[in-house]
């Protein structure tokens, strides 16, 4: 049997025969549970859990696990003492859109839920990096439309939308779930690309406990005419705020879907909201604008700042972190950037060689005392997890899961415990209390 931390603690007592660094080791106690309900924490698209007490540096594996056909960039999500994470198979002429159901505590498989099936050839995206759970229920965007299931695996709903399976670049769709109602976005389910494809690009408003739609906001076009993809929207106070891509930046009546704003924006990604303002990614319109951060008035819409910033490629993923002082800003060159919340100045930025952030620019999450993030360190198996101040950026530890690292890994925390998928093989990180000539042992 494997020895306890406090067995260990014991035998080892407080002598100096070891340090408080290291990563790889043995598991910590058991019985844990959390609260990530979606990739960026809360509604608002924050990343900002101050309740939360993630793992402490130094770091060690507590588990890993392969999903078999898992979507490499697929986020997982906490509820209770399970994890979830949506897949599909990326090379397939038949399969099916799932949900995998993982115990907290060690990883072990307690159910695997069928979403969707499909039978159609190569190549194609099958499921969008979508999962959300509360309490009681989870929610998937996939080819065929809009799907909430009980957390047991029993079907509540499933809406249509003239979705199908695409060959888009678009690949994240999360919904917003708020008072009694689903907000999902197509994100670019229904791209002209594909001829089965017959709905409109939307954000779409859905009755929680029926499945009935109860209005949807049409998209709009961009500078070349064409409909824009709906992004992953935010909600707060009433109003639902959606990233239009690449053509506007939209405040929305949650009740009716009137729009009480819009912000004609070269818009990026999902957009945050916190301490009264917007904030996204989006494109200047010039050579010299290219990949900014800005805040909006949540009120108006009204520009607040801006600066350089984004994600290299511009792919649209998760938005920043942002806590009430400070935005948190992956910008895809291997650096974290950090804002003033209220001016945009730049506060810190970390960019040390051997711990940058992931090269797709991997989204951050922040507790009131500690900054997580993906990052490569050096070597072929560089896929880590780093923990930083977040007040100044300076490194705390970084752990390697041994994984190579490609796009973009999102973060999930629990008490004690933070979670990462690298490329379909899923690694849970905890605090190692005491290394031994290498080896991690409390």
């Amino acid at each position: 049997m494997m020895p306890s931390r406090r067995d260990l603690l014991a035998t080892l007592g407080t002598a100096g025969l070891g340090s408080l660094t290291g990563c790889g080791g043995f598991g910590g106690e058991p019985d844990l549970t959390g609260t990530w309900h979606r990739p960026s924490y809360d509604r608002t698209n924050t990343a900002f859990a101050p309740d939360v007490v993630g793992p402490n540096a130094p770091l060690t594996k507590r588990w890993e696990v392969t999903i078999p056909d898992g979507n490499v960039s697929a986020s997982p999500v906490v509820a209770g003492d399970r994890v979830y994470l949506g897949y599909a198979p990326q090379w397939s002429d038949v399969g099916h859109v799932g949900v995998r159901v993982l115990a907290l505590e060690d990883g072990s498989e307690v159910r695997d839920i069928e979403v969707a099936t499909f039978e159609r050839g190569l190549n194609f995206v099958w499921y969008w990096d979508s999962l959300v759970v509360n309490d009681e229920a989870f929610y998937v965007l996939a080819h065929d439309g809009f799907h909430s299931f009980t957390l047991d695996g029993d079907r509540r709903w499933h809406v249509e939308a003239g979705t199908a399976p695409t060959n888009t670049t678009m690949d994240v769709g999360h919904p917003v779930i708020a008072d009694g109602t689903a907000f999902f976005p197509t994100a670019g389910a229904t791209t002209s690309q594909v001829p089965d494809a017959t709905g409109e690009e939307a954000l779409y408003a859905i009755d929680d406990e029926s499945g009935e739609v109860l209005w949807r906001h049409v998209t709009g076009s961009d500078d070349r005419e064409r409909q824009v993809w709906a992004l992953p929207p935010a909600y707060a106070d009433g109003t639902v705020y959606c990233s239009e891509w690449r053509s506007r930046l939209t405040a929305l009546d949650a009740d009716s879907g009137a729009v009480k704003w819009e912000q004609p924006i070269l818009a990026g990604d999902t957009p945050t909201v916190a301490a009264g303002q917007v904030y996204t990614h989006f494109t200047g319109e010039s050579t010299d604008e290219q990949y900014l951060v800005g805040a909006f008035s949540a009120e108006t819409g009204e520009r607040q700042w801006q600066a350089p910033g984004g994600k290299f490629g511009f792919q649209p993923r998760h938005g920043v972190a942002a806590d009430n002082k400070r935005v948190y800003d992956s910008d895809g060159r291997g650096q974290l950037v950090a804002y003033d919340a209220a001016t945009g100045e730049e506060r810190w930025r970390n960019s040390q060689a051997t711990a940058t952030v992931n090269s797709w620019g991997s989204s951050p999450v922040v507790t009131s005392d500690a900054l997580y993030v993906a990052a490569n360190d050096e070597g072929p198996n560089n896929g880590s997890l780093a923990v930083l101040d977040p007040k100044t950026g300076q490194q705390r530890g970084l752990c390697s899961s041994g994984i190579e690292a490609s796009g973009e890994v999102s973060v999930a925390l629990a008490d004690g415990v933070a979670v990462a998928n690298f490329n379909g093989r899923v690694v849970a990180f905890e605090s190692c209390g005491f290394e031994l000539a290498g080896h991690c042992l409390l």
